[in-house]
């Protein structure tokens, strides 16, 4: 007998997605021919069969995808099929038709280079996933983690909300009527050869005028700035990480993960004991700064802290201020592993970028290093020998004064004891504010350069282009351009 196959990475796939047949004008569904349908799972394969002993003509072939309301979704897949020669190649059983099953990643932002391209990667946040093939937008997928399930996607039913078949878009609402689904099929490989798509995450559902503003021809090279290119080799490379560098992931906690220097540490910690380890760490650190204690130095000394700023303010908050909730955000809580199904069923892996999220990652935590700054004067203020050491600062320490003239004060300079750990230094905070000093350099020179990525201008669009995003968009850059502008260097 001679077949058709299509194979599927990943195995134990249920029914909500599946395979239809067409003649080659689309019109007449061939259910006689989906009818016939085996599965054979094999090492990491499901390959589907038909029958085509009996075809004398080649067919189309449609992903159906059940939906909650209406009609399934149907996507246009593979063209003038015919029968094909298993393929059986040293434990790869990809046949000539081939869809990456696939859940999405990203990339979380840190102040430090990846040592390996899969070190930052993450679970995307909610928002939505959106898949071109060429100019033309294929999918719209709603992305929801759910608590104690993990990850859900959801299709936009396209074509109820576009004027005709691939006629521009009808403005309004798009609601997610797809049945929930726990992977993504993507087409990579057709008659054998690959397949180029083009993919983006959103944290908002991009407008009926932006879409029809990506998709039309002359604005191509905007469309392929603000998404990424996916192949059938990416895929497989990606999906290859899955069990050796891709660990254990949290799902998404931007709240949180806002104040880490490097949320991906978090990310990781399924237990979410890394909070309580870091906060209990940076306590020991305040307090022996506050009190002034003997050990202040080795306080200092924990290099992996050095720019958590987040936990820093809530520690000054806590110590400062009784009525502080910020405590509560510190504490330890559990989460699933986002990637457990992944490795269960042997599906793949695709990384897009979120340059959003980046950007309000670097804002904060240059505005967390201006509030620590904030609570350390305050805490020099209340120090008892606070108005004198201020008087010496300002007035024995400069060797010019203002008007550039020499100080005739200077000379008593060596009547003090400048070390970092004497009573002069301590007052004044010198060694926390110093660092500050330093520190809000490293964040403002990621930020700056975030800021000039071409990628968040093309993100950020995603924004603007909603009916009353502007606002949003404007308040996004603001403090960003805000945080940038902060000169700790004179305080």
């Amino acid at each position: 007998d001679c077949d058709f196959f299509i194979s599927v990475n990943g195995i134990s796939h249920d029914t909500t997605q599946s395979f239809q047949f067409y003649d080659r004008s689309d019109q007449v569904q061939q259910a006689y021919i989906e009818a016939k349908q085996k599965l054979l799972e094999v090492a990491g394969y499901s390959v589907f069969s038909w029958n085509w002993t009996p075809e004398t003509e080649k067919r189309n072939v449609w992903l159906s995808i059940e939906c909650d309301e209406g009609g399934p979704i149907k996507l246009p897949l593979f063209t003038d099929v015919d029968e094909q020669t298993y393929q059986d190649k040293e434990y790869n059983y990809e046949q000539n038709y081939h869809l990456q099953a696939v859940v999405p990643l990203t990339f979380l932002p840190s102040i430090q280079p990846a040592q390996y391209p899969e070190q930052y990667m993450a679970p995307t946040r909610n928002g939505y996933l959106y898949i071109f093939k060429g100019n033309q937008l294929c999918r719209e997928i709603q992305i929801t983690n759910k608590e104690n399930s993990g990850p859900e996607f959801r299709d936009t039913h396209l074509y109820h909300h576009r004027e005709g078949f691939e006629k521009p878009f009808k403005q309004g609402p798009r609601k997610a009527v797809g049945k929930p689904l726990k992977d993504i099929w993507l087409p990579t490989k057709a008659n054998g050869s690959p397949q180029r798509l083009y993919a983006a995450y959103s944290e908002v559902q991009w407008s009926a005028a932006y879409l029809n503003f990506l998709e039309n021809p002359e604005n191509q090279n905007i469309l392929q700035q603000r998404t990424s290119v996916i192949t059938h080799q990416s895929i497989n490379t990606l999906g290859s990480k899955l069990n050796t560098t891709l660990r254990t992931m949290r799902l998404r906690e931007p709240e949180i993960e806002e104040k880490l220097a490097d949320p991906s540490l978090y990310n990781r910690d399924l237990s979410g004991n890394h909070l309580h380890y870091l906060y209990d760490g940076i306590s020991y650190e305040v307090n022996a700064l506050r009190e002034n204690s003997s050990n202040l130095l080795a306080a200092l000394g924990n290099d992996a802290q050095r720019l958590e700023y987040g936990a820093r303010v809530a520690q000054y908050d806590k110590q400062t201020n009784t009525d502080s909730q910020e405590d509560s955000l510190w504490q330890p809580r559990s989460s699933i592993d986002y990637l457990a199904d992944a490795r269960a069923r042997q599906l793949k892996l695709i990384a897009l970028p979120d340059p959003i999220f980046e950007l309000r990652h670097h804002t904060s935590m240059a505005m967390q290093v201006s509030a620590c700054l904030f609570h350390i004067m305050e805490d020099a203020s209340q120090q008892k020998y606070f108005q004198s050491a201020e008087l010496v600062q300002r007035f024995v320490v400069p060797e010019k004064l203002p008007n550039g003239e020499e100080n005739p004060n200077y000379k008593h300079r060596d009547s003090f004891n400048f070390s970092r750990i004497g009573v002069f230094q301590r007052t004044l905070r010198t060694i926390e504010r110093q660092r500050c000093h330093e520190d809000m350099a490293v964040f403002q020179k990621s930020l700056g350069k975030t800021l000039d990525s071409p990628a968040t201008a093309a993100a950020v669009r995603d924004i603007t282009s909603q009916e009353r995003g502007a606002s949003g968009a404007y308040r996004l850059v603001s403090n960003a351009f805000h945080a940038l502008s902060l000169n700790l260097a004179a305080i």
